[in-house]
């Protein structure tokens, strides 16, 4: 397995405190969709499920559009370097010199998957301290 970044472990070990954005004008309950109702424990307070986003914290993603895992796209990956060097993908050069050797390893997707896997086990154990 490939090295999660420490430094970046290290920061989501030390966090102190997870700050969560509120809408202060909310939103209507209808718009989270019935999947996510779970129960009512009393006339004013539904229980749901919802998917935040913490800010300031990046991992590895672990699933693509169509609920895809990156490690299936190796090769896809390593097709889109062929493009940049070649010119067919329009990108930034800087940005496409420093993705280049990273997505033509072939394994770029398979270390993303493992790298968020990784992640979410620490964020896993952060929980287990909680």
């Amino acid at each position: 397995m490939h090295n999660f970044n420490k430094h970046k472990l290290d920061y989501i070990l030390s966090m102190s405190e997870v700050k969560i954005f509120w809408d202060p004008n909310g939103f209507e309950l209808d718009t989270l969709g019935d999947r996510n109702y779970l129960k009512t424990t009393d006339g004013d307070t539904p229980s749901v499920s919802i998917s935040i986003r913490m800010l300031s914290i990046d991992t590895p993603e672990l699933h693509y559009p169509d609920n895809k895992a990156p490690s299936t796209q190796d090769n896809n990956l390593a097709q889109l370097a062929e493009w940049i060097q070649n010119g067919k993908a329009q990108i930034n050069t800087n940005l496409g010199k420093y993705l280049c050797p990273r997505l033509a390893t072939r394994t770029a997707g398979t270390l993303q998957e493992e790298q968020g896997k990784e992640a979410m086990k620490q964020f896993e154990v952060l929980l287990d301290k909680r």
